[in-house]
């Protein structure tokens, strides 16, 4: 008789590939990119951009940062959707901005929020799914960086094993716009 981890082990990788055997095409393909969605990156500049300061973010409502910056070209994952363009970024305590540059013609306020404690006039906001993540941001001079953990994206991966897809993407590709 196999040993308990040996039935672990068995039955975890049974529900893990009999919806493979059994459901869509690209099942074990659609997997792999719920992990990658797990961890949502901002990182750009050039030496037109500048600033300095640090914010943390606990969900798309509430950040606590002391910065301010401009930025030629920042790129912004939230799970596979990506926002890549101008982006302008002040923080002082729980009051903050944070988004595309409004000096450009072509703005687009997918990204964008304000908020005093909650990020409440974003006009539009990423997908109720990729709002729950936490992470931090670091502006340093020409360039700024920043990792989240996004755990709607979590749970997307999880009820995606028994083809559920809650967050919509599993048709999308890699870096898809809003």
């Amino acid at each position: 008789m196999p040993s308990p981890v040996t039935r672990f082990v068995l039955l975890t990788l049974f529900v893990l590939l009999a919806p493979a055997c059994s459901g869509p095409q690209n099942y074990l393909e659609r997997r792999y990119h719920d992990v990658t969605d797990i961890v949502d990156l901002k990182y750009g500049g050039s030496l037109n951009s500048m600033g300095l300061g640090v914010k943390v973010e606990i969900t798309n409502y509430l950040g606590l940062g002391f910065a301010g910056g401009t930025y030629e070209e920042i790129r912004e994952s939230y799970g596979r959707r990506l926002y890549v363009g101008p982006a302008e970024f002040f923080h002082l305590a729980f009051f903050g901005i944070d988004g595309p540059s409004i000096q450009e013609d072509t703005l687009d306020p997918r990204s964008e929020s304000y908020g005093l404690i909650v990020n409440w006039t974003q006009e539009q906001r990423p997908p109720v799914i990729d709002r729950m993540r936490i992470g931090a941001e670091l502006l340093l001079f020409t360039g700024e960086g920043g990792f989240y953990l996004n755990f709607g994206q979590m749970a997307d991966l999880v009820l995606g094993i028994f083809m559920f897809d809650p967050a919509g993407d599993d048709n999308l590709a890699d870096d898809s716009p809003w």
